[in-house]
């Protein structure tokens, strides 16, 4: 029964502290993001003005630079229109007489005062039609005019020519254009030809005008209208090209025709480039306003405001390209929208600041509350950790101990096998030795052959043994070396020499490279070096195909000797790197399955190298041959400064990795050594 009435009490006082824990909770995480939440809707609040602001200023920005593109787009158009006009009454001129004469020209132009009025006009003129039957006569009418060198520009015989006979005012600019056949040049032809069959004014593409000259040049067009006999039908094209006179044409200078329009039009408001086509190439530009020059293909900076639109007359179109210039940009009021922004950024971050200050006192006191509670759990982990770790510490240690045992065990095995087999072996290459020089009596060719096959066997096996014994003994530590001084050269020779029976048979080359500050003593293990050359060069020789070249190459690098044997044999794959210099490894090929071997070789001579206090690596690539490549101390009481240096020896090839882990050394090949 007393359990049954404390039950409820329980019950409530759980409640009331789940209660004030789920209240403490949401203050903490409002306190937490209160300062946070009133700055973001603060700047949200100043942001939507700041857009507005400035949305409603970039339309009245946009709406003043599509106003002056309208003007310029109109005002071009305009221009071209009137200029029509004075062609028009041109034409009108040819119209009231059969025969205008040059004077009669001269007076219309000069009436038009087209220098004033009608800027951006080269030339007012008239080429006329002339057929080949009717040119000699032309020209000895135009010379008896007092130009006796007058001829038609360029030579040549053509169906038809079109004569500058025209062209006012007559300065020098203008004479060079006074005889020009126009009809001859591809770009003029086709507006020519288009006026002509349709009557109508026509406009050519860009041109570079015979005006012209090395300075100043400017990209040109022209206007064309066609002038026809009086009288005659000019129904279709073909009737308009029979009753063809001729055509009164004006020559434009871009930039000068350009001029005198943007100076009107308020330039300044914009860049503006025309192209000729509909494509903004530029081989195709017209005009390129000063303020955008060098600036065609590739904008250096991005305008405020960009319009393109085709200008079509004349039977021709030209693609506008505006786009804002910079006095415009910097004459666009910013001030008001960047003060609303300035303003509204310094609010939001000075409301940010208070509610911060007011949270900061409740959540450092929450904070100083959890941190003893925190401190007292990291130091159960912390001594938790630490007693792990002393276990694994002590459970490493006894597996160390067992494998370096292990391994005792092992060599020790090695040892005394290689020894007790020794007796036995060293007894059956005797008596097999006696038997081969047949001195126990006569063998035939079948018993000489199996005694051969015994003596091979036993001393590859004898071989087999030492090299384990010698293994044993490095890894053992109770191999000693037993230096001495003596010529390096003659070593070398040596070594090499035990091969060139071998290598004569097979056609390889052998050769010996020793550089001249390597012709001296060394102090080093004599048998041991020449063991370790021995394993190399016999790996070079098996491997390398007939034909090849095996060479043995010496020079001195500081306190090292640095000695490697590069063939031009199969090469060593890049997966069988790691198989490289470990015992009893041989690597497979198609190749190597040829010839025997232990696998020791390689590993043995890493072995010794290291023992002299060397380094030893390969450099290979499969089908191209390798470099067995190991360094040796000059004398031996360097070998300590040997293992400190020892990761920066062969740096000087690029791309090494040491097959064993180790750096110095490149990627190795597909195979073992002499006896591995």
């Amino acid at each position: 029964m007393p359990q049954d009435t404390n039950t409820p009490e329980r019950s409530e006082n759980s409640s009331s502290r789940t209660t004030e824990r789920i209240s403490t909770l949401r203050l903490g995480l409002l306190g937490k993001w209160s300062p946070w939440l009133v700055l973001m809707a603060s700047l949200l609040i100043t942001c939507t003005v700041w857009f507005i602001v400035q949305g409603e200023k970039t339309k009245r920005n946009r709406a003043r630079f599509d106003f002056r593109v309208k003007t310029i787009e109109t005002a071009i158009s305009q221009r071209l229109k009137s200029y029509e006009s004075l062609l028009r009454g041109g034409t009108g001129l040819f119209m009231a007489s059969d025969d205008v004469t040059r004077t009669q020209w001269r007076a219309y132009v000069t009436s038009l005062q087209i220098s004033q009025y009608y800027p951006g006009i080269q030339g007012l003129g008239f080429t006329r039609r002339i057929l080949p039957a009717e040119k000699e006569e032309h020209l000895r009418q135009i010379r008896a005019e007092g130009f006796p060198r007058y001829t038609i520009k360029p030579e040549g015989t053509r169906s038809e020519y079109t004569s500058i006979i025209f062209v006012e005012p007559f300065d020098w600019r203008n004479q060079r254009a006074f005889g020009y056949d126009m009809f001859s040049e591809p770009m003029r032809n086709e507006a020519m030809t288009r006026a002509r069959d349709t009557g109508l004014a026509a406009m050519s593409g860009k041109v570079i005008l015979l005006q012209e000259t090395d300075k100043d040049v400017q990209a040109g067009f022209l206007m064309y209208l066609p002038v026809y006999r009086t009288g005659e039908a000019l129904q279709t094209p073909e009737d308009r090209r029979k009753a063809l006179r001729g055509y009164v044409y004006a020559a434009f200078r871009m930039d000068d025709f350009m001029r005198g329009i943007l100076a009107e039009k308020a330039e300044g408001h914009v860049e503006l480039h025309i192209f000729d086509g509909d494509k903004p190439l530029s081989e195709t530009l017209l005009y390129c306003c000063e303020a955008a020059a060098g600036k065609i293909m590739q904008p250096d900076r991005h305008h405020f405001a960009s319009h393109q639109s085709i200008l079509e007359y004349g039977g021709h179109r030209w693609l506008l390209t505006f786009d804002s210039s910079r006095p415009f940009e910097k004459n666009i009021e910013t001030g008001l929208t960047n003060l609303i922004l300035l303003l509204g950024v310094a609010i939001s971050l000075l409301l940010f600041g208070m509610v911060k200050s007011l949270n900061r006192s409740y959540r450092q006191a929450v904070t100083l509350a959890s941190m003893s509670l925190e401190l007292e759990r990291a130091n159960a982990g912390l001594r938790e950790k630490f007693e792990e770790r002393k276990r694994a510490e002590e459970e490493l240690q006894h597996v160390l101990q067992a494998a370096e045992a292990a391994n005792k065990a092992k060599s020790d095995f090695l040892a005394n096998m290689s020894h007790e087999l020794r007796t036995p072996l060293n007894s059956i290459i005797g008596f097999s030795n006696v038997l081969q020089e047949q001195m126990a009596g006569d063998l035939n060719e079948k018993q000489e052959e199996y005694v051969n096959y015994i003596l091979t066997s036993g001393k590859h096996l004898l071989s087999l043994i030492n090299d384990i014994l010698d293994l044993s003994k490095v890894e053992s530590g109770k191999m000693e070396l037993d230096p001495s001084p003596f010529l390096l050269p003659e070593a070398l020779n040596g070594a090499l020499s035990m091969f060139k029976e071998k290598a004569m048979k097979h056609g390889l080359g052998l050769t010996l490279e020793i550089e001249p500050d390597t012709d001296t003593q060394i102090e080093a293990d004599k048998r041991k070096l020449k063991q370790i050359l021995f394993n190399l060069l016999s790996n070079a020789v098996k491997f390398t195909p007939d034909g090849g070249t095996v060479r043995l190459r010496a020079a001195r690098e500081g306190d090292f000797f640095k000695i490697s044997v590069t063939d031009t044999g199969i090469g060593i794959r890049q997966e069988d790197i790691k198989k490289l210099f470990h015992a009893f490894a041989q690597l497979e090929s198609p190749y190597t399955k040829n010839y025997e071997g232990t696998g020791l070789g390689l590993a043995l001579s890493k072995k010794l190298v290291k023992l002299h206090g060397g380094k030893i690596w390969v450099e290979s690539e499969a089908g191209k041959g390798s470099s067995f490549i190991f360094t040796i101390p000059a004398r031996q009481s360097v070998q300590i400064e040997a293992a400190q240096e020892s990761t920066e020896i062969g740096q000087a090839h690029q791309g090494r990795i040491d097959p064993m882990g180790e750096p110095g050394a490149r990627l190795p090949d597909s195979r073992g050594g002499e006896n591995g």
